[in-house]
């Protein structure tokens, strides 16, 4: 992608101003250096075993990390994204000298102009959006009828967190603003979707003991994550464990609210753990019965969403981040997540069951985020006229 736009724009400076200015040579050069001297040092440093380059690189907070970590996924993300806005642009400058011969010479012009202009526009976007999304936490909101809900349910909130990911990136007063912000919300009922920490031991207490903190009115209820079984499922069990929250393994706990019974499951779906069919079904089974029924997990795996989307009223889930790095193709949002997922972000209707996908707070492999602003969801249920 860096050597398509790269191609692309001397091609466009070149046919715009004829010849080669040796500024556009620099140019190139310093645009390569910043895009491998990342990945060169990395692997440098790993085949040397110099581990203490690799963990300042991994903490940042230093010039070196700058210039080298931030500036290499800035690249990459500028890269991306130009090359999906100019390679339309190719294709249709190809069909129009093709078919309009005579107006070669005045489209390369348009169409230089045109790709300066994206790579500009891209250089300008991306690092502003990238430091929006990486810094910033939006509320995301949504009423959901529920057919035979109990009118004493009627109002009730439900809010979904997910990937706190606490580490050097994802600080101390981030995570307790995160949870301040999940405490205006005024939640009934709190869902949490994985991934407390990213990495280690060292972050466990403290991020537990901040999700002691969220005052929910019936409780907090979590499944764990893909980050707490690489770091230590059983420490960050016990921690949450601990800070008063209820923490699951396929299991279905419950609240009475009035004469209403909600269901809470707790499902396991991680890479070293899949939730097998027989679990989630041991789980509806016993969720089935009740006036609602709520599930949460960690990975939104399509066809386990599907599955529960039969039996529970309200499904949460985190793991993708929102996509973390993603590119706009005409609106239309692209991510790696999609090979994983149809369900991204955001909320989705499935028959009459609602899913949510929360895009977390933290960060997983990449210190940033490009449009997949970090979220808390509030779900508010409402019982259904005429249900």
């Amino acid at each position: 992608m860096v050597l398509f736009v790269l191609w692309q724009v001397g091609r466009a400076v070149r046919h715009l101003y004829p010849g080669e200015p040796v500024h556009i040579r620099r140019a190139y050069a310093l645009v390569i250096f910043v895009m491998y001297a990342f990945p060169l040092v990395v692997f440098t440093a790993y085949y040397l075993q110099e581990w203490q380059t690799l963990e300042v690189l991994r903490k940042g907070g230093t010039l070196v990390s700058l210039l080298l970590v931030y500036a290499f996924w800035a690249g990459l993300a500028i890269a991306a994204q130009g090359s999906v806005l100019i390679f339309p642009v190719r294709v249709a400058g190809v069909l129009v000298r093709r078919l309009r011969t005579g107006w070669s010479a005045k489209w390369r012009r348009v169409e230089s102009w045109t790709i300066l202009i994206i790579v500009a526009l891209v250089i300008v976007y991306v690092p502003f959006r990238m430091y929006y999304d990486t810094h910033m936490v939006r509320v995301e909101g949504i009423e959901h009828a529920v057919d035979g809900l109990p009118r004493e349910l009627d109002g009730l909130r439900i809010v979904v967190i997910s990937d706190l990911q606490a580490d050097e990136f994802t600080d101390a007063s981030r995570v307790r603003s995160y949870i301040g912000l999940v405490n205006a919300q005024r939640p009934d009922i709190v869902l949490f979707a994985g991934d407390l920490i990213t990495t280690g031991k060292a972050y466990i207490p403290f991020a537990a003991r901040a999700m002691g903190t969220i005052r929910s009115t019936y409780g907090v209820f979590a499944c764990l994550g893909d980050h707490d079984y690489w770091s230590d499922a059983d420490s960050v069990r016990a921690a949450l464990a601990g800070a008063g929250i209820n923490v699951g393994v396929n299991e279905t706990q419950y609240i009475d609210i009035g004469q209403s019974k909600v269901a809470i499951s707790m499902g396991t779906q991680v890479y070293g753990i899949r939730l097998a069919r027989e679990d989630l079904d041991a789980m509806a089974h016993d969720a089935g019965a009740a006036d609602l029924a709520l599930l949460v997990i960690h990975q939104p795996v399509t066809n386990l969403i599907e599955q529960a989307a039969e039996t529970y009223h309200v499904i949460a889930a985190g793991h993708t981040h929102g996509g973390q790095i993603a590119v706009s193709v005409f609106g239309w949002r692209v991510t790696g997540s999609m090979v994983e997922t149809r369900f991204i972000s955001g909320f989705y209707d499935l028959d009459s069951a609602l899913v949510y996908v929360c895009n977390g707070l933290g960060m997983s492999l990449v210190p940033v985020r490009l449009n997949s602003t970090p979220t808390v969801g509030v779900i508010v249920l409402r019982a259904k006229e005429g249900g």
